[in-house]
């Protein structure tokens, strides 16, 4: 074996000997310290592990305030477009024969006095599309985006930290489901196990209307 002569000063040596293995750390701890970087690129230790946890859950629940605003900038920036557009495409048919004998800079004109602001963008859309069909679309879409913006509004940063929980939960659940799947049919090859194929048939006809009502309960829990 090898051995080591450490030379110490004499307050040192005084120690008792609990006192020296926890200086030279020959202690094995029942609880390992938790040592982390923080989104400010500090070094941050916990004692324990639910220690460490409040501090993360917290932190990603402030994460998601941040993705609820920027979700709601995005919505809202996509339903203001579809609305321009709206807007261009209802002037466009209505000075459509106007704008078909008028200068390319007049018709820009006419916009920026209008308060269009994506000019070079409006007028580089296809004449196919330029039409109330595609008007009774958009509206349609902008409807699903008011929608969505309520939906979002209602929710706070703890509900959409919930849910992405839930969808790991329900993830993890499908990979085992799939695994013990394959596992069946791999078994199942076998000529002892010749009816196998049907059965197993009718389990994955049962496991979708089950993983279904646990998807809905996962992702819509009740209220307590």
């Amino acid at each position: 074996s090898t051995k080591f002569t450490v030379k110490v000063s004499r307050e040192i040596a005084a120690q008792d000997t609990e006192k020296l293995l926890q200086t030279f750390k020959l202690v094995k701890r029942e609880t390992e310290n938790i040592t982390v970087w923080t989104d400010e690129f500090k070094i941050r230790k916990f004692d324990n592990v639910n220690d460490y946890l409040k501090w993360f859950v917290s932190f990603r629940v402030g994460r998601y305030d941040d993705r609820k605003e920027y979700i709601l900038r995005s919505l809202s920036a996509e339903k203001d477009k579809m609305d321009e557009e709206i807007r261009f495409i209802k002037l466009y048919l209505k000075r459509s024969k106007v704008w078909s004998e008028a200068l390319n800079k007049d018709i820009i004109s006419e916009l920026e006095a209008a308060k269009f602001t994506r000019i070079d963008e409006l007028l580089s859309i296809r004449v196919s599309r330029l039409t109330g069909e595609a008007i009774e679309k958009m509206q349609k879409q902008i409807a699903e985006i008011k929608s969505e913006i309520e939906i979002l509004l209602k929710k706070t940063a703890q509900d959409l930290y919930k849910e992405d929980l839930n969808e790991c939960k329900l993830w993890f659940i499908l990979r085992w489901f799939d695994f013990s799947v394959e596992e069946a049919c791999r078994n199942s090859s076998s000529d002892s196990h010749a009816g196998e194929p049907d059965r197993i048939a009718g389990l994955l006809e049962e496991a979708a209307v089950a993983l279904e009502e646990l998807r809905s309960r996962l992702l819509f829990p009740p209220v307590l």
